[in-house]
């Protein structure tokens, strides 16, 4: 990918940096999930094993982030959703304005 983060102020990031650097994070995560996936017989390259896929990420994660406490790993996993949610209601509110 070609976006420099380099440049993103570590003091104080702005919004705009921020979401370049999460931009820059997702975008090699799924470029290393297609490779992967790619790697698979075909009969595995399915929807099913990409969600498989990223729950076991997520989970690893979440109970790395946790330390394996459980209360925590709920918190987690709530705030991941909350996030996600969000941002496929700002990807359909962005899609309608484009219509």
């Amino acid at each position: 990918m070609n976006t420099s983060i380099e440049e993103t102020s570590i003091d104080k990031p702005t919004v705009e940096d921020y979401s370049r650097i999460m931009n820059f994070i997702g975008q090699n995560l799924y470029s290393s999930l297609v490779e992967s996936m790619e790697k698979l017989p075909p009969h595995f390259r399915n929807q099913k094993m990409i969600c498989n896929a990223l729950s076991a990420f997520l989970v690893n994660v979440i109970y790395q982030q946790s330390s394996g406490n459980s209360e925590s790993c709920q918190k987690i996993f709530g705030e991941i959703t909350e996030i996600i949610e969000s941002q496929l209601n700002n990807i359909a509110l962005a899609t309608k304005a484009h219509s």
